[in-house]
């Protein structure tokens, strides 16, 4: 008989950085006299909102064995000796939106300020694959469920657990963030918005490792082992 264990299958894609420039805000402060360049300073600290999407989780049931062994294959290394029969798939990512002050210089450009930042981490979805040969109500299913659940629940607790470093990790860079004085203000709104992406990114490659580390010691051959002792005709 050919061993089906429980397996699963995750990638973080590295990391996903989203830039939503549609809710880029550029407010152009109207009605004031125009400044000197000297006066193009940053006057306080932007505000950093962080939103958490933790990932609507979905339940796949309608792929079977050979279907979840060609999705594991395409993004990870199988354990020898095992082939896949749930799979836990989630994809990290960062989305940033800026919203800059201009206010018009004398010289005809625009001085450009960083005003507020609205980031939200996390995943849109968290798809959880079982195989259709183990149908809902059966031993073998329950058990690779379970097997899933363990898979989401590190995908999200790790999540918020970094969350607070994020958080003021943001605060940091979007502090740092100088003026821009020049002629077009949503270049200079985008540069903002990058710079910030880039600065963070170091971070979500460490929680990438991280949940690499964590979801590797939930498939290990003695893992799989004990979970298939508890059904039969797998």
């Amino acid at each position: 008989m050919i061993p089906w264990p429980i397996c699963r299958l995750y990638w973080v894609s590295d990391v996903v950085l989203f830039a939503r420039a549609a809710i880029i805000g550029l407010c152009l402060a109207a009605g004031l006299p125009t400044i000197a360049a000297a006066e193009c300073r940053n006057e306080s600290a932007p505000p950093v909102q962080l939103q958490v999407a933790s990932g609507d989780v979905r339940y796949i049931e309608s792929a079977d064995r050979n279907r979840l062994r060609r999705l594991h294959g395409q993004n990870s290394r199988p354990l020898a000796g095992w082939g896949p029969i749930g799979l836990t798939v989630a994809e990290l990512g960062l989305s940033v939106a800026v919203s800059v002050r201009s206010e018009l210089l004398s010289d005809g450009r625009y001085c450009s300020t960083l005003n507020a930042v609205d980031a939200t981490v996390g995943y849109d979805v968290i798809d959880v694959y079982i195989a259709r040969e183990y149908p809902r109500g059966s031993c073998q299913y329950s058990v690779i469920l379970d097997h899933e659940r363990r898979h989401v629940v590190v995908f999200q607790s790790t999540l918020d657990e970094y969350v607070p470093t994020l958080q003021r990790l943001l605060e940091e860079k979007s502090a740092a963030v100088e003026p821009i004085m020049g002629r077009n203000r949503k270049r200079a709104a985008r540069k903002m918005q990058t710079d910030i992406q880039t600065a963070v990114k170091e971070l979500l490659n460490q929680i990438s490792k991280t949940l690499d580390v964590r979801n590797a010691r939930l498939d290990t051959g003695d893992r799989y082992r004990q979970e298939q002792e508890q059904c039969l005709n797998w």
